[in-house]
């Protein structure tokens, strides 16, 4: 009953903003429809999707109290992102996390109303532009590989960025990024996926997103995440209309 409460409480909030900021039909994040979803064939290619990670574009992780962490690239990073659903090259500019107070909620995106205890966001932008600047102004600006996250076993892969979130909470909210970090290794390999146009999750709600959602989640220990949770609770957006648009799937449901 609380929860639900809570959630009516926010789409209403939601609703307003969109009014005030006369935001349009292609605002995410979205649940995930799978009967709707459109397989697309070229999507199960091994090739189709791929980021390259250049070692040492990941420079700092950055604490905002009350809002969320970000680990943002090295200027001029190299690490790039190539889909066969994208048209062009996009380069790496940071990545953050949503999460919410309890593991049943947190992730944006959800599957078929299923929601995770937080999703992770690779957020790269449009290389035919001249900056991440110029590209959140395009339709087609920036590209987010959206990862699901649900609580479970302690994950390896995950334990530096907690222990630097620790380090930035204690250092004036910033900490470095040793060289020897490999982003790759958070991204679940192999995963089916779901495409579609939407918008950033955050205000300004720019609608410049080219969204990749990996369907299948990674997990992470409840002590990982208290360390997001030492931050803020419940950092996430409701589920947007899709006024129309399409999701296309690499599985056939």
């Amino acid at each position: 009953m609380y929860r639900a409460l809570i959630a009516q409480q926010r789409a209403s909030i939601e609703e307003a903003i969109n009014d005030k900021e006369n935001l349009h039909r292609r605002q995410s994040p979205i649940d995930i429809s799978t009967k709707n979803c459109i397989f697309d064939g070229k999507l199960c290619d091994a090739h189709s999707f791929n980021i390259t990670y250049t070692p040492g574009d990941c420079e700092r992780i950055i604490i905002n109290p009350g809002k969320g962490w970000q680990v943002a690239a090295v200027p001029n990073a190299t690490t790039s992102l190539t889909a066969s659903h994208l048209k062009s090259t996009y380069r790496f500019l940071q990545f953050h996390a949503h999460w919410g107070s309890t593991s049943d909620c947190g992730s944006e995106h959800t599957i078929d109303g299923k929601r995770f205890a937080s999703e992770i966001h690779f957020v790269f932008w449009n290389s035919m532009y001249s900056s991440p600047a110029e590209a959140q102004t395009r339709s087609d600006g920036l590209a987010v590989v959206g990862v699901f996250v649900e609580e479970g076993n302690y994950n390896a892969d995950f334990a530096y960025v907690t222990s630097q979130i620790s380090e930035a909470l204690n250092n004036d909210n910033v900490a470095y990024i040793s060289n020897d970090f490999d982003m790759n290794k958070m991204i679940p390999s192999g995963s089916d996926l779901v495409h579609y146009t939407g918008s950033l999750t955050t205000p300004p709600y720019t609608e410049c997103v080219m969204w990749t959602v990996l369907l299948n989640p990674v997990q992470i220990s409840s002590n990982q995440l208290f360390h997001f949770r030492k931050i803020c609770s419940d950092n996430w957006r409701e589920c947007q209309h899709l006024y129309g648009r399409q999701t296309f799937s690499s599985k056939s449901f």
